[in-house]
């Protein structure tokens, strides 16, 4: 029969079609660090802690060393209130992070998904209202200890 290929493919555990052994080998990889990095976050520990733990590849900002489940952040310009009311919910793939809560606005609770870089502007916005931190190094006073 002229025109059938055969193809060659690979398949991660989220159903995905990968071209290249490579490319499904490192998407699993992230697949497994999200499952960890989500079990992490539920048990209460902060995302610089949790990032460091699945070997994030990128610089990780100080301020998310304080950062947990528990934080609640001030995100005024999703409904135009200034009272700490999101929290980070759970990590996906990409080093995404999906935020949700609500600040007291007429409109009810809202969500949406932040880079790393965006959580850690949000987090070091003085109103917002971040977790001790888990970490042994924390002093009172530091910002280990903000909330």
């Amino acid at each position: 029969m002229s025109g059938i290929v055969e193809l060659t493919c690979w398949k991660t555990t989220d159903d995905k079609l990968h071209e290249r052994q490579n490319d499904a080998q490192y998407h699993q990889r992230q697949l497994e660090a999200v499952v960890r990095a989500n079990e992490l976050l539920a048990a209460g520990e902060t995302i610089g802690a949790i990032l460091r733990e699945v070997d994030y590849p990128g610089e990780i900002p100080e301020v998310l060393n304080c950062v947990s489940m528990d934080s609640r952040l001030v995100i005024a310009s999703w409904q135009g209130q200034d009272t700490p009311g999101y929290q980070p919910v759970r990590f996906e793939t990409e080093g995404c992070i999906y935020v949700y809560g609500d600040a007291g606005s007429d409109w009810g609770p809202y969500g949406r998904w932040l880079t790393l870089a965006a959580l850690a502007d949000f987090a070091s916005d003085e109103r917002s209202v971040l977790a001790p931190s888990v970490d042994s190094n924390a002093t009172p006073g530091s910002a280990g200890d903000r909330r």
